[in-house]
Parts: C-alpha cells; sequence; structure tokens
C-alpha cells in the first residue's frame, strides 16, 4: 500500500505533494555557483553551469523556508519534435534538493530526483560527486581513509580498538 507521505517526513520537513514526474525529457540540474557561495555540494563542478538530471522526480512541500539552493531545477522539455527542443520557463526554478541542518546531524540531504540511481546506470561522473559530496558535508567529518586515483573504487573500512581494515574493490 502507497503511503500519502514520507516515513521520514519529520526528519527531512518536506511533505510527499502525491505526484511525481516519471519520465523527465531533457532534464538538467542548474549549479547555483554565485547565489551559494561555493556550497560543498558543488565541489568538483566549478566549471559546470549545469548537470544533466535523473529520469524522475517527485513532487514536494517544504515545510519551512530553506534559503538557497545549491541546485535548481530546469524543468524538463520535450526531445521531440526538433523544432520544440529548447528549455522553457528559465525564471521558474525548482529546488533539486533540500538542505537542512537537522537534529545532532549537522546536515540532512533529501534528493527529489533520481541522482543516485542515474549514476548507478550510467556512471556519471558529475552524480557521483554530488553523492559523494552530500555524504560528506551530511557527516561533516573527516574521512577514515582517502583514495584518489582515476576510476571508480569500492572502499570498506572496518575498524576495531586496535586495528582498520580496509577493503578495495
Amino acid at each position: 500500500m502507497k503511503r500519502r507521505n514520507f516515513g521520514l517526513a519529520d526528519l527531512f520537513g518536506v511533505d510527499f505533494e502525491g505526484r511525481s514526474e516519471d519520465r523527465m525529457q531533457n532534464a538538467y540540474l542548474r549549479c547555483e555557483h554565485d547565489a551559494t557561495s561555493h556550497h560543498p555540494l558543488l565541489r568538483g563542478l566549478e566549471d559546470a553551469p549545469r548537470i544533466i538530471h535523473g529520469v524522475s522526480r517527485i513532487e514536494i512541500t517544504p515545510r519551512e523556508k530553506f534559503g538557497l539552493m545549491p541546485l535548481t531545477l530546469i524543468p524538463s522539455y520535450p526531445d521531440l519534435p526538433m523544432e520544440k527542443v529548447f528549455p522553457r520557463g528559465t525564471e521558474d526554478r525548482y529546488r533539486a534538493g533540500v538542505f537542512a541542518g537537522i537534529w545532532q546531524w549537522p546536515g540532512c540531504v533529501f534528493s527529489r530526483g533520481t541522482s543516485t540511481a542515474h549514476f548507478g546506470r550510467c556512471s556519471c561522473v558529475d552524480h557521483f560527486k554530488l553523492l559523494r559530496n552530500s555524504v560528506e558535508w551530511a557527516t561533516n567529518e573527516a574521512p577514515v581513509i582517502e583514495v584518489t586515483g582515476p576510476g571508480v573504487l569500492d572502499v570498506t573500512v572496518w575498524q576495531q580498538k586496535n586495528s582498520m581494515t580496509v577493503h578495495l574493490v
């Protein structure tokens, strides 16, 4: 049975509007570099004015005003016929995510789109950066280990009182 609202609506401070956009065409996220004074979520995306969006999103209603957003949604537009392929309503920007301090967490990231799923399907580097930056910003902790280099690597750390195991795949 489908819920009327999110199970964690109180935690995230947003409510489900009851509808979603399941197939977005030509959807992009605008990186709001100037408005947010280099928000940590946009680290590594400084040279990108926009990035591709996922293929769907859900409609939400914030319970409070959240201020400036590091990402806004450029409304999608049709992909055919060719003479109709252009952005519309650029002044009508939607928030792509909600970013707010919640309880003991320094930050809470709620994504109303499918950026993480999009990274899983096509390994889009920009979406990887958003996912990584979201985790780092929300946890507000220095990483236990940092691995750099080309490619994608799964890093798992298991820490005990007197030892640490790092598993790289």
